[in-house]
């Protein structure tokens, strides 16, 4: 584990997430992250200011960020959630 690159997944839940965390897992010390139940098994539950502290305390070496809204009809009826994943979410995770 030691001198691993640091690799953090936003939206380690989702299809994309869930298949990046298991290809990185070899090769990298791996941090998943997402804000939604069922979370991925080892993912941790994050909204933006938690996104700014797991940055502040792991220092990842890389981001890769697969957080989306893949159901439109959530841009209808919840709006806020999904305001949080795509507007606040993805611009913290260029900190």
């Amino acid at each position: 584990m030691k001198g691993m690159r640091k690799l953090l997944v936003t939206g380690a839940s989702g299809l994309l997430g869930n298949w990046t965390v298991a290809l990185a897992e070899s090769n990298c010390l791996v941090t998943p992250t997402d804000i939604i139940e069922p979370l991925h098994p080892n993912a941790l539950k994050t909204d933006a200011s938690g996104i700014y502290h797991l940055f502040r305390k792991l220092r990842p070496k890389t981001v890769i960020h697969t957080a989306s809204e893949t159901n439109v009809d959530k841009y209808k009826t919840e709006r806020e959630r999904v305001w949080n994943v795509v507007c606040k979410i993805t611009p913290n995770s260029g900190i």
